[in-house]
């Protein structure tokens, strides 16, 4: 009886795609995330899809050449391959994406100006402020420079 229902839901979102987004939102709020997190997380989603995209128009291949490119990203703004990243996280087989802070989705998706999300930068005698949905932290200096490089 489960597997028929799983089979007739996954029939209808292919009917109906929609239905497969709202899955994954009722997902998210079951998890426990509040509305701005998966605001977020859906505006992370997209901006995934736009970097692959651009990926896919270079002759990239989905699979091992995406994992390389995102541990690449990884990398070049957190020091550490996407592996030592989860690891650093505590999780092994979560989404990294879906554990990460509106910092880290900021440093990820505007690396090298691969994707920007709209954020705002305040600085303060305390340091840069990043804002971001509603949400505003305070930022390490080895940050705030390069978020810095690309405000200019």
């Amino acid at each position: 009886m489960w597997l028929a229902q799983v089979g007739r839901e996954r029939i209808e979102e292919t009917i109906d795609p929609e239905l497969s987004i709202d899955r994954a939102l009722e997902t998210y709020v079951k998890l426990g995330y509040d509305a701005d997190w998966i605001n977020q997380r859906l505006q992370t989603i997209r901006a995934r899809k736009e970097l692959t995209d651009q990926w896919k128009s270079h002759g990239v291949e989905q699979g091992k050449e995406f994992a390389i490119l995102t541990d690449e990203v990884t990398r070049a703004w957190s020091g550490m391959s996407t592996r030592q990243y989860k690891n650093l996280k505590g999780l092994k087989k979560e989404n990294l994406r879906d554990n990460m802070s509106t910092l880290e989705h900021i440093l990820f998706y505007s690396y090298d100006d691969v994707y920007c999300i709209d954020f705002e930068c305040i600085e303060t005698d305390d340091g840069m402020i990043v804002e971001y949905l509603g949400d505003a932290k305070i930022v390490p200096e080895e940050y705030a420079d390069y978020l810095r490089s690309l405000i200019k």
